[in-house]
């Protein structure tokens, strides 16, 4: 079920991701996939190393399940925000 839905998360995603280059100059879209390599990689680290801080300052907490809470309210808050506009 968990792989199911990160298949049809990432899906979903990579068509958002693909939607904003089709018909795009090679130049363009090399920049546009640098510009996402670079910003994912800083998302990503940063996410470690706040579970990685907050897991060591508080043992006691279930630090998996509260980052993953946070990452997917931010996820339905800004889904919802574009969906709006």
């Amino acid at each position: 079920l968990v792989a199911g839905l990160f298949f049809a998360s990432g899906a979903l995603h990579g068509y958002a991701l693909a939607e904003a280059i089709v018909g795009a100059e090679r130049t363009p879209l090399y920049a546009y996939f640098v510009g996402l390599t670079v910003i994912q990689c800083a998302i990503a680290l940063a996410a470690w190393k706040a579970a990685t801080r907050l897991a060591a300052s508080r043992p006691q907490l279930p630090v998996q399940r509260l980052v993953g809470g946070a990452v997917g309210a931010a996820g339905i808050i800004f889904g919802g925000l574009a969906a709006l506009g």
